[in-house]
């Protein structure tokens, strides 16, 4: 990982981190409002350094419940997400990893979602974060800088390793903000 990439934040069950003006936010567990604040925080300082951003959004399928889309206090955190990124959203990568139904459910009514927002976007699915880490920075209107494919895949190899980490050592929600 090169000096312009920071994990921000990871606990159990996510990681958010940044490089200049792309985000990246891992999801392997269950959102929760305080999580989702968290990754809200993260774009809110990327949001104080740049006008536009680009995004990306990871969530394995296994890992989504219908208690995500009823929960109140949980939709609150997702639409003060949504309102806060329409406008400075350039381009957003969403990954569903998984097999079966519910993902391919999942990415179809993502696809969908996006094309009804009120602003136009340049969303993708895909089902591999690492492809989606090097199609992102390729969205910007002079595309990707030298280096810059390389070291937001590389932000993205390690907040997966952080994630495995905490997994393989059975450690707890306790969240590492940095």
């Amino acid at each position: 990982m090169d000096a312009r990439s920071k994990i921000h934040h990871v606990d159990d069950a996510c990681c958010f981190g940044a490089r200049d003006d792309v985000t990246l936010s891992i999801w392997r567990g269950e959102a929760t409002p305080a999580r989702v604040a968290a990754q809200r925080a993260v774009l809110e300082r990327t949001l104080r350094l740049y006008d536009r951003v680009y995004s990306l959004t990871a969530f394995r399928a296994s890992d989504m419940s219908m208690g995500q889309f009823t929960d109140s206090k949980l939709r609150s955190e997702f639409d003060q997400l949504g309102k806060m990124m329409d406008g400075p959203l350039a381009a957003h990568a969403l990954v569903i990893t998984g097999t079966g139904f519910v993902a391919a459910t999942v990415r179809s009514a993502s696809v969908s979602m996006a094309m009804v927002m009120k602003q136009r976007v340049n969303n993708k699915v895909f089902e591999d974060v690492l492809t989606a880490a090097r199609w992102l920075p390729t969205q910007k209107p002079d595309g990707a800088k030298p280096g810059e494919v390389d070291a937001i895949e590389a932000l993205a190899r390690a907040m997966g390793a952080e994630l495995d980490n905490r997994a393989a050592a059975g450690k707890g929600a306790q969240p590492t903000a940095r």
